[in-house]
């Protein structure tokens, strides 16, 4: 869990994020290197809990890797409340998580007695649904887009030395640890080359699939918590595609979406891998996720928000993740190992009954509804991109749900100045 989710020990365990540049750290990474550095970690969250003891641990989006996951099991341990800020997964909704995992016990207590939806709020819901933030957030979709661009990544290319020049002279750590000066220069083009590829093989309309039943798989993002930290039991998505793949019956076809964030990160040849394997539709990223998981009679992730999205919409998903809120519900199945892959062909002959969709629907909007009315909405911070300070107001709105989310004992003691 500690190596996976670090960028430069956990390389060469990803054949995902084979793309990702090379360091002097990760070039010189053995078995015993990596677990000294591990142990030194561990070693410092111990002496720091020692000097200062915590009552309590806060993070936004932490508790993982290297520098988190030994905080993260310390405070398990020692029994000292943990909150980690997670994004529902909704827009720019988060909550507060008890664990490194996004664990919700809130909500999962909540949905024990939260009313059955009118069919007006599904659909409401089916509606008003918004993707994840991040994913949509034009403040990055726009940066990734100008950085496809060969003026701008000839220009990102001749920064690199210049910068790294600057480093050096002006003493930066990250100068001598950092990735290297030819995997970063190199790192701009790489992702120009992978848009190039897929704009060459992959499918860019959903009127291009022919008229078998889709199951869809969308790629993640290589290295990113969302993969090494939440699933650190499913991290090869090019294995994970050829077990499902042999688990289909022929009248599926297992269509794979690549996720825009990660194009400089997939090593050469991966894409070929993926289209080798038979019975795989490569999509090309531009292509609406809604709109395929609409399309969709199953969705499988790792941990990725379509999941989320298929949940809500009615559609069956299967998980490989960890930990999901999604687990209470009847049509998310948890696969914790690919030896459940045969179930597959039971839940695509299952959820084609008659009248199943309907329930699905209707357990999905009540599942929205419940989340929505325990998250803090930051749509208003733009939060991505963001450069202003925060404001007192802001502040108020993450510390009061905060302590509403800790015992009212312990969050008695707690004064927010």
């Amino acid at each position: 869990s500690m190596l996976l989710a670090d960028r430069h020990l956990g390389r060469g365990f990803v054949p995902g994020a084979a793309g990702y540049p090379r360091s002097s750290i990760s070039d010189s990474a053995n078995i015993v290197n990596s677990l000294t550095a591990c142990l030194h970690s561990i070693k410092f969250w111990e002496q720091l809990a020692e000097i200062h003891p915590p009552s309590l641990v806060i993070s936004n989006g932490g508790g993982g890797g290297l520098a988190g996951k030994p905080y993260a099991l310390l405070c398990r341990e020692l029994g000292i409340p943990m909150r980690i800020l997670f994004s529902s997964r909704f827009g720019n909704s988060y909550f507060w998580g008890h664990d490194e995992f996004g664990g919700f016990p809130e909500l999962e207590k909540l949905l024990e007695s939260f009313p059955l939806p009118t069919n007006s709020e599904i659909e409401s819901v089916r509606r008003e649904l918004k993707p994840n933030g991040l994913a949509s957030d034009i403040f990055h979709t726009q940066r990734i887009a100008q950085n496809l661009s060969w003026p701008r990544i000839i220009y990102l290319v001749a920064r690199v030395p210049i910068q790294q020049f600057y480093w050096m002279m002006r003493g930066y750590r990250k100068a001598r640890i950092g990735a290297k000066l030819f995997a970063k220069m190199y790192n701009c083009v790489i992702a120009r080359l992978n848009w190039n590829e897929l704009n060459r093989s992959a499918l860019k309309n959903l009127t291009e699939l022919d008229t078998r039943r889709v199951v869809y798989f969308p790629l993640q993002q290589q290295p990113e918590a969302s993969t090494l930290t939440l699933s650190p039991y499913a991290t090869n998505q090019v294995a994970l595609l050829n077990e499902l793949a042999l688990s289909l019956p022929a009248d599926v076809q297992l269509v794979v979406k690549e996720h825009i964030y990660a194009l400089h990160g997939r090593p050469k040849g991966f894409y070929e891998n993926i289209k080798a394997i038979p019975n795989v539709t490569l999509m090309h990223p531009a292509v609406s996720s809604l709109e395929l998981i609409r399309r969709a009679d199953l969705v499988c992730v790792i941990t990725s928000s379509a999941g989320y999205e298929a949940a809500v919409l009615g559609k069956p998903v299967v998980h490989f993740g960890h930990y999901s809120t999604l687990f209470g519900l009847k049509h998310v199945w948890h696969f914790d190992s690919a030896k459940r892959m045969d179930d597959i062909r039971t839940i695509l002959r299952d959820v084609a009954l008659p009248g199943m969709e309907k329930k699905r629907a209707l357990e999905g909007a009540r599942y929205y509804l419940a989340t929505q009315s325990l998250c803090i909405d930051l749509e208003a911070a733009k939060i991505h991109g963001r450069e202003e300070l925060i404001s007192y107001e802001e502040c108020e709105i993450l510390s009061n749900s905060l302590l509403n989310s800790l015992p009212t004992e312990f969050s008695a003691s707690f004064k927010i100045d």
